[in-house]
């Protein structure tokens, strides 16, 4: 009888389309990240290449690495503009550092409020 339930449940879930809907989300502003969003959550990817040397044939693939999940897209956001200002190996003074950051916390300010003015 048990086996039954969990076999209408599952012919449910095939059934509804909405329920494995995603949306992927991309702009230039985020690049390399992305977020794809589903009815949990917003999950953050990022494209990377990887290193020719350690592949098989000596060349470079793009591959796609989990950042992290979030409840809602200001996390999500504000973990992209924490990562950018990490992104960049080398800053040759304190200065160029703290200008880089102030200028990805303001696009990623403006960005945020732009997403939500339009909520």
């Amino acid at each position: 009888m048990k086996n039954q339930e969990f076999e209408d449940k599952d012919e449910n879930i095939e059934e509804n389309e909405d329920y494995s809907t995603s949306i992927t989300i991309r702009d230039p502003l985020l690049e390399p990240y992305f977020i794809v969003k589903d009815r949990y959550c917003y999950a953050l990817q990022v494209k990377t290449k990887t290193n020719p040397k350690y592949t098989v044939d000596g060349t470079s693939k793009e591959t796609i690495k989990n950042v992290g999940y979030f409840a809602n897209m200001v996390s999500c956001l504000k973990r992209i503009a924490s990562d950018k200002v990490h992104f960049k190996k080398e800053y040759n003074s304190i200065k160029e550092y703290i200008n880089e950051f102030n200028k990805i916390k303001q696009d990623s300010e403006t960005f945020c409020k732009s997403f939500l003015d339009e909520e």
